[in-house]
């Protein structure tokens, strides 16, 4: 285990997590998702499905706060004053903070809880704690570039990335730390971050203070800025996510400049899925800088929910083990060892396809055709699917609802794909699809007849939310005329998208057992 950050859990290395639980958890990074803590059914007879948090709140991840958020298991207010707090009694000794915006913060932590309580949700960023360089522009709050000849520097107005998060609600605690003006030295009237895994650790130049200040869990999200590695450095130092995004595709106006032809600007999170959060809000065209780019703005979550399938990996062998600490190279080469293309592909058929439904279909007729394992099914899924072997990845936590003449249930994950792997396999693409998490939810009975299924009006739908605490399993209804088939013959009338509830099970051919 690796010493983590001052006041926090101990925690696996990342490479040890990778080396650990092998191909599979790299083909997780598509299916996993931040975990909420409220599971429930889409409908009038929800259920509360509250669990322990697996980690401190202030290292939850900036998607899993969103959720709570958006579900009003915590309150912006609550979150924020949370952060300030943590803030006052952690930051003295690691110094990411140069400037604290206390009364602004809570301002904006107010106004967001109350637009939400009206219902006006303006996406995962609203009522989120972050914080930015203090290379941004913030009118009228100090901006000093970690100068001294900036130290009394008040603009009036905000740099485009810094407005930009605010029209997404998120909520600005403060200004980070860096070296004077983004170079490579501090100038000797500012403080210095320090690492917050270990003191005599570099911390990275020049977004010090952003990388700093994700690591040790002072805010959900900051703002960096990259002319030579400035994002990169910081992330890779205090070992978090950092993205450097495309020239252009972030504003740079009212960031003070480096070189104009070589800055970037960018997040700088704790998960992967929470970059894409924050450029998708900070990107985009902006008239005041004419460097800017004008194409449209991707929806970047849906890219990482796309089939890994045919997915070309690049990797300079040169860059990565030439003039680096061999550790670090070893750890590179033990991730990509993991990375066939061949052997990938096929692993992901055989999930998807393969192993993965045809379990589930043992499990739905050993239900059909054992009573005792029915029951036992429906009050415990994860237990009695254990029962037949079905562990692992993914499969922690299964909650298996039933289908009968009344009672129609539909599974989906609306934030991103958690499934249960064991007893399903890899999710397939159309699970994964924003369409599908949506309508699901909002449309279920017009998804059941795009899949050509049709229930009576009479028939209740019930929608499950399926989450990284929690996972659903439909128990089918068993068709007629299946009453003297044996277990293996009804297994293999069972589908995944049964399973799903986006199918029913159909009859044997011709109607016939």
């Amino acid at each position: 285990m690796s010493k983590g950050p001052k006041n926090g859990e101990a925690r696996m290395s990342r490479r040890q997590a990778l080396l650990g639980v092998g191909s599979a958890a790299l083909l997780s990074l598509q299916s996993s998702c931040a975990s909420k803590e409220s599971n429930a059914a889409a409908s009038a007879s929800s259920q509360s499905g509250k669990q322990p948090a697996m980690e401190p709140l202030h290292y939850s991840s900036l998607r899993d706060v969103a959720r709570r958020i958006q579900s009003k298991e915590i309150s912006p207010v609550e979150l924020t004053t949370r952060m300030l707090d943590r803030i006052a009694t952690v930051d003295p000794k690691l110094k990411s903070y140069a400037t604290v915006m206390r009364e602004q913060a809570l301002e904006a932590a107010k106004r967001a809880e109350e637009e939400i309580q009206r219902g006006t949700y303006r996406g995962p960023l609203h009522g989120v704690p972050i914080a930015v360089k203090d290379l941004c522009y913030t009118k009228g709050v100090r901006t000093m570039a970690g100068t001294s000849i900036y130290a009394n520097f008040i603009p009036d107005h905000d740099a485009t990335v810094v407005t930009k998060l605010s029209q997404a609600g998120a909520v600005l605690l403060g200004k980070l730390n860096l070296t004077e003006g983004a170079m490579t030295g501090y100038n000797p009237a500012r403080d210095i971050p320090v690492n917050p895994w270990r003191e005599d650790l570099w911390a990275g130049t020049s977004s010090s203070g952003s990388g700093v200040a994700t690591a040790a869990g002072l805010c959900y999200g900051s703002i960096g800025t990259d002319t030579g590695g400035s994002i990169r450095y910081p992330s890779a130092a205090n070992g978090v996510v950092g993205l450097k995004p495309t020239y252009g595709r972030v504003s740079r106006y009212g960031v003070f400049p480096l070189a104009e032809s070589l800055d970037h600007v960018g997040p700088i999170v704790r998960r992967a899925g929470d970059a894409a959060v924050m450029l998708e809000a900070i990107a985009g065209f902006d008239s005041n800088d004419p460097t800017s780019l004008k194409a449209p703005v991707p929806y970047i979550l849906d890219e990482l929910n796309k089939d890994v399938r045919g997915l070309r990996i690049g990797f300079d062998r040169r860059f990565a083990t030439e003039g680096i600490h061999p550790e670090q190279s070893a750890a590179l080469q033990s991730a990509v060892d993991l990375v066939d293309r061949a052997s990938l592909d096929a692993l992901v058929d055989t999930y998807e396809h393969k192993v993965g439904p045809r379990n589930g279909a043992r499990v739905v007729a050993r239900a059909w055709t054992d009573p005792a394992f029915k029951q036992r099914l429906l009050e415990n899924g994860t237990a009695a699917i254990a029962e037949l072997g079905y562990t692992g990845e993914q499969g922690a936590d299964i909650r298996v609802v039933e289908n009968t003449p009344k009672v129609h249930n539909l599974i989906v994950c609306t934030l991103c794909s958690c499934y249960p792997w064991p007893v399903l396999g890899l999710p397939p693409v159309w699970y994964k699809s924003a369409p599908y998490r949506s309508r699901a939810v909002i449309d279920p009975r017009g998804v059941l007849r795009e899949f050509e299924t049709q229930l009576a009006e009479d028939v209740e739908v019930r929608v499950w939310d399926s989450t990284a605490e929690e996972r659903y399993l439909v128990l089918p209804e068993r068709p007629a005329g299946t009453e003297n088939l044996k277990e293996d013959a009804l297994a293999s009338l069972v589908t995944r998208d049964s399973m799903i509830g986006v199918s029913k099970v159909a009859p044997p051919a011709g109607g016939k057992a």
